[in-house]
């Protein structure tokens, strides 16, 4: 997959997880068949990622793209290309070449599109948004239950 040409940068994302040197990164689909949930751990030596708090659960309501690849075996993006790239596991992408396709849609009035990127050690996910992201801190086990009309 090529990169289409990049006249933009890259902007760390405010989140509180932003400059967490290790994280576990993973997705899960809760209710709508538009929106995900990104779960986002520490990682450390003490236990598994699913043992780890806090924990953030970034939400978001209509997803146009979702990218989630493991980070061992993903091709490069050429995020370190861009400007704005640096330490730090979270950006967005405001000005994202991959957005284009998606600008002049009618049905997303005037809701904004983000492109954001979450860089975690054992997973990499890319997310177009219609909206902006919710972030929501976990402090001790929760369980999530997941409702799907087929």
């Amino acid at each position: 997959m090529d990169m289409p040409p990049v006249k933009s940068e890259l902007v760390r994302w405010n989140v509180p997880f932003a400059d967490w040197d290790q994280a576990s990164v993973w997705v899960i689909q809760e209710v709508d068949i538009e929106g995900f949930t990104i779960v986002v751990a520490p990682l450390s030596i003490y236990g598994l990622p699913k043992d780890n708090y806090p924990k953030y659960l970034i939400r978001f309501d209509k997803v146009l793209t979702l990218l989630r690849y493991d980070e061992a075996c993903a091709f490069d993006r050429g995020y370190s290309s861009l400007a704005g790239f640096g330490r730090g596991m979270a950006y967005e992408w405001l000005d994202s070449p991959w957005m284009i396709p998606f600008r002049g849609c009618h049905e997303f009035g005037t809701r904004k599109l983000h492109h954001y990127l979450i860089l975690g050690d054992d997973g990499l996910v890319e997310v177009i948004s219609v909206g902006e992201a919710r972030v929501e801190r976990i402090d001790t086990k929760r369980f999530i239950e997941m409702k799907h009309e087929v």
